[in-house]
């Protein structure tokens, strides 16, 4: 998932926070990170050890953090498959 500013419409700012979702369907179980603020390029997603060995598929988000935006969340970006060791 890009964290800079990728469409063109200006909206994109620093103080943006960015979320990651991780689905297992074997456990129909969601988790979602703590949000990272965009301008760290870096978003850090924890799972339970109750995880481990789960096939699961992961996502990410952008919500707005500025006047222009504020609390408007982006498209769900789908960024691949893992298995949790």
């Amino acid at each position: 998932m890009s964290f800079g500013e990728n469409d063109g419409s200006s909206r994109a700012s620093a103080n943006d926070q960015v979320y990651l979702v991780a689905y297992g369907p074997d456990i129909d179980a969601v988790a979602v990170s703590t949000p990272a603020a965009r301008s760290s390029r870096r978003a850090t997603l924890v799972l339970p050890e109750a995880w481990d060995g789960t096939s699961v598929q992961l996502y990410g988000f952008v919500v707005g953090n500025d006047v222009n935006n504020s609390g408007v969340a982006s498209d769900t970006s789908y960024l691949g498959h893992a298995e949790m060791q």
